[in-house]
């Protein structure tokens, strides 16, 4: 099968980098992942097509760059199965897959810590996505297909990587059919691990319980933390008939008091696979007051 390709140039900048040689247990699931997240890419853009490949061309100087070659089916090929009439898939050419993955990085490093998105159409099959501090920035349909791959974002966390390591402070992937170097700083790091999302929520558990205080917390959020006999957790206060005698001082705590309530238990599984389990009080019915004073085993006369 022939082959479309695009070449750029993968570099690892830092202190650990300026004898030109490179760990390679801890630097090659970089490259891996780098591998990863173009397949991911075309997969999320032409699903169906025979899978894109990378290949290391050479090692050159500098700080350590590797020169690396993207390739994926050649469309000429896809071109003449369609003219006669063969079965075929959609293909992505090598150099717009290499721009789409440079955007995709790029928008993960912008849209890092800002709040309140909303997004609008935008002509020639763009997206114009605004945050709430009013910045905004235009990015292709199929970019922002890629950035919500589940695939796509488990690879470029694995690509990142690196940066956790000492001496280490930039990655950056250049190329002739890029418009600008894209570059990931160690402050970056944070903007590619993937954010947990609930993605399945179980039938909720409503029971009366009897809860020992343990700590009280008056901000914002009001999750105080209880023991009942059997184990510790933390829950949300959401009585607010409660909380406003407790904030007008007609309720007051000691230690080992402890509330009779309707507890909710929600339980849920993230998008890590990993499950999770909130509590919430829904109404404190009675306070009692832990023992003051300890009983000594005198016997009845």
């Amino acid at each position: 099968m022939a082959t479309d390709q695009a070449h750029f140039k993968l570099t690892y900048d830092g202190e650990a980098t300026r004898d030109h040689t490179i760990e390679v247990e801890k630097y090659a699931p970089s490259l891996l992942a780098l591998a990863r997240s173009a397949k991911a890419v075309q997969a999320a853009i032409a699903p169906g097509s025979p899978p894109s490949k990378i290949e290391i061309k050479a090692t050159t100087g500098g700080s350590f760059i590797v020169d690396l070659v993207i390739q994926a089916p050649s469309i000429v090929e896809a071109t003449v199965d369609a003219l006669l009439s063969r079965p075929i898939t959609a293909t992505l050419a090598a150099s717009q897959l290499l721009q789409d993955l440079a955007a995709a990085i790029t928008f993960l490093i912008w849209i890092k810590g800002k709040k309140n998105l909303r997004q609008s159409r935008a002509e020639g099959g763009k997206t114009i996505i605004t945050a709430g501090d009013g910045s905004q920035v235009v990015i292709a349909d199929t970019v922002l297909l890629v950035v919500q791959d589940s695939q796509f974002r488990v690879a470029t966390e694995a690509l990142v990587a690196p940066l956790d390591s000492d001496g280490i402070d930039s990655i950056s992937l250049s190329s002739e059919q890029l418009s600008e170097k894209v570059v990931i700083r160690t402050e970056d790091r944070d903007a590619f691990q993937i954010p947990e999302q609930i993605v399945e929520k179980y039938d909720p558990v409503v029971r009366e319980a009897a809860l020992t205080i343990e700590s009280v917390n008056f901000v914002e959020g009001n999750k105080w933390r209880f023991s009942d006999g059997g184990s510790a957790f933390y829950a949300t206060i959401e009585d607010l008939g409660f909380i406003s005698r407790v904030e007008n001082g007609e309720e007051a705590f000691a230690s080992r008091d402890t509330l009779r309530v309707t507890l909710r238990t929600q339980q849920t599984m993230t998008s890590k696979g990993a499950l999770k389990i909130d509590n919430a009080i829904i109404k404190v019915h009675g306070h009692i007051p832990g023992p003051r004073q300890i009983q000594l085993p005198f016997v009845d006369e």
